[in-house]
């Protein structure tokens, strides 16, 4: 059996927490929709693509890619999103922090291969925004990913309203959600 980083195992931990938490509640009337739950994307229609190298240590005792991978795949996606040198949305004085991670498994990924990760801003509120994600894999998309991402005042560590700046760019970066291939 493979050892686990303590990043990894949290990371395991958490998703385990979370679907056996929130698992249940998922029907209820009270639950509100985070994102674009369920909906395939095309990926073109994704504003941010990145494409990411799958390595033989990603792999389980299965065979196929680590779920806890699929995690990581996310971040490569929200990093590229987030800090694009030619129009980063963190400051010096604003950085984003995670609130929310849901990551739906559709199909195994497998080594050797390369995965696109597709990222676009699914909605914007008054101080956090949320990104959806797909993992494509030969055209295949193997997994969606809701994520809430708060901006952070790095002095005071609390929220803060996000900038007419960032509005702006996020506003650029929706995803069109019309033509859907799939739910």
């Amino acid at each position: 059996m493979r050892d686990f980083t303590i990043q990894e195992f949290s990371l395991i931990a958490l998703i385990c927490i979370r679907v056996h938490i929130c698992g249940p509640r998922l029907n209820r009337k009270k639950t509100k929709k985070m994102t674009i739950k369920n909906e395939i994307l095309p990926l073109h229609k994704y504003p941010v693509q990145v494409t990411e190298k799958l390595r033989y240590g990603d792999t389980d005792r299965q065979g196929h890619v680590n779920n806890a991978v699929f995690a990581t795949l996310c971040e490569s996606g929200r990093c590229a999103f987030l800090y694009d040198p030619d129009r980063p949305l963190a400051t010096e004085q604003l950085q984003f922090v995670i609130a929310q991670l849901t990551i739906n498994f559709l199909d195994e990924m497998n080594w050797p291969g390369t995965v696109i990760v597709g990222t676009g801003v699914s909605r914007i509120g008054r101080s956090s925004f949320g990104l959806v994600q797909s993992l494509f894999v030969d055209e295949t998309c193997v997994a969606l990913c809701d994520s809430v991402l708060v901006t952070m005042d790095v002095e005071t560590r609390k929220s803060t309203p996000l900038t007419e700046d960032i509005l702006q760019r996020l506003t650029a970066l929706k995803v069109d959600t019309t033509e859907q291939t799939g739910s």
